[in-house]
């Protein structure tokens, strides 16, 4: 709203409001841009990174890496300049540069944009390409609905005519006049149309599938499509652990593969109803699996039946109170990056860290494709013949003050394992445009990070636990 507003300002001859101040020959710091979980502070935050040409282009690079955070802030620019593409199209909209394009000052002038987003650059290129997307699929979806009016003028022209003393063949000459513009308008958004289309379209059927929305987890920006299959992996793990009350599927619903779906509760609160689109979608797609996925002769099953809704709700508390812990663990691993080797408390053994979120790796030996939270690799080792350093991070959020020593042991040996048979040894990198991209590289170092707050009484048992193990433990 931010970048429409001051657009549309500026477009009118009026200043463009203020907004915080970066110099031009100031190196890219990403906590001048980002909050402590590693997000942009905000739209107006976002204006200024637009408006900074040599920061722009530097996170657009990273962020074709797939480096952290450069990929969620340029996610975040694109939403804001396609938001505000759209809202401009609004604002712009009038019924006769709608239904008669041609007529004068129908144009949108692109030059206030331009100013918003100076310089040059492949960055540059990418963000005004989105704003214009955003404006042309609004303009369209309005063109579409003012084209239906077209119709009421000529109605109207015809009834009208008697009235102003034209003949029938006169006012009939200039409907049909207007009847040419609305079709040339049509034609000429004909490919713009389609592309809407199709894009609506894909995005119906990753909706359909998708257990996880942006919208759902509060986002300002879209999830990437490796995002979205981290998170979801994530969300399934905890859901096989989780010991809620499940659904059982009758006899019929197994043959048939059809479930019904269930009424939504009488009063669902307005920010639960995303969250209950991705139950029913949970639902079915499990119904799916545990009908393809039936072993045994006594009908044991790999999955286990879908939980009922109070505990997937909880469920989904959890797992967005686990996202915004490992976000906050981001924010605290950007800090460190901004300071000396010396002074820092993770990622202490690299001396020029990059680092990616979720990216997607391979084990020789294993099936699919694993995500640690976090992965850092030594730009300063990347140099040919050398070999490099790597280190991942693996976020928990654990309750350990309520569990006893035995239960401490016993959960922490739990997540070793799992660190270190998905995260550790030796990992092919997955996500294209990596520095490492189809690189088998050995783990330098595995961290286990957990929340300080919940570790009560017993952080010396854990520290002690990881060390024997060689995972280095960090609590925050």
């Amino acid at each position: 709203m931010a970048l429409a507003m001051v657009a549309m300002a500026s477009g009118c001859g009026t200043t463009q409001s203020a907004l915080p101040f970066v110099p031009a020959d100031a190196p890219l710091r990403y906590s001048t841009y980002l909050n402590s979980h590693g997000q942009l502070r905000g739209e107006d935050w976002a204006l200024v990174l637009m408006g900074h040409p040599a920061h722009r282009e530097q996170v657009f690079l990273q962020a074709r890496q797939g480096l952290f955070p450069a990929s969620e802030a340029w996610l975040y620019l694109e939403a804001v300049c396609r938001g505000a593409g759209a809202v401009v199209a609004q604002e712009n909209a009038q019924t006769t540069c709608t239904v008669f394009p041609a007529e004068a000052g129908c144009e949108f002038n692109w030059k206030p944009v331009g100013v918003l987003i100076p310089g040059a650059g492949p960055g540059r290129d990418r963000l005004f390409e989105v704003y214009k997307q955003g404006y042309d699929e609004r303009w369209e979806r309005l063109r579409r609905g003012f084209h239906a009016r077209a119709e009421l003028v000529r109605a109207g022209t015809l009834m009208a005519g008697p009235l102003l003393g034209r003949t029938p063949a006169a006012a009939e000459g200039s409907t049909t006049a207007t009847e040419s513009n609305a079709t040339a308008a049509e034609g000429r958004a004909l490919s713009a149309e389609t592309g809407a289309l199709a894009a609506e379209g894909e995005l119906a059927g990753v909706r359909a599938t998708s257990l996880l929305s942006a919208e759902s987890l509060g986002l300002g920006r879209a999830l990437s499509a490796e995002e979205a299959s981290a998170l979801e992996s994530r969300l399934l793990e905890l859901e096989a652990e989780s010991p809620g009350k499940r659904e059982a599927f009758s006899s019929e619903e197994l043959r048939s593969g059809k479930l019904a779906p269930k009424p939504t509760p009488s009063e669902l609160p307005e920010e639960e109803a995303l969250r209950w689109n991705e139950f029913e979608a949970y639902r079915q797609r499990r119904l799916q699996e545990v009908r393809s996925q039936r072993l045994g002769t006594m009908g044991s099953l790999s999955v286990k039946p879908p939980l009922r809704w109070e505990a997937y709700r909880d469920l989904r508390h959890h797992f967005e109170s686990c996202y915004e812990f490992e976000s906050r663990v981001g924010g605290i691993l950007l800090q460190e990056l901004e300071q000396p080797a010396g002074a820092r408390r993770l990622l202490t053994g690299s001396r020029q860290p990059l680092l990616a979120r979720h990216v997607g790796t391979k084990k020789s030996g294993q099936q699919g494709v694993r995500y640690p939270d976090y992965l850092a690799v030594d730009e300063a080792t990347l140099k040919e013949g050398s070999v490099p350093r790597v280190e991942t991070v693996s976020v928990k959020l654990r309750n350990f003050s309520k569990m006893s020593a035995t239960e401490v042991a016993r959960q922490v040996r739990v997540d070793l394992e799992e660190a270190m048979d998905k995260y550790g040894g030796r990992l092919e990198v997955r996500r294209p445009e990596h520095p490492l991209y189809g690189r088998t590289v050995q783990i330098s170092r595995l961290h286990l990070v957990y929340e300080a707050q919940s570790v009560g009484a017993w952080q010396s048992v854990i520290q002690d636990l990881c060390q024997k193990a060689g995972v280095e433990v960090h609590f925050e």
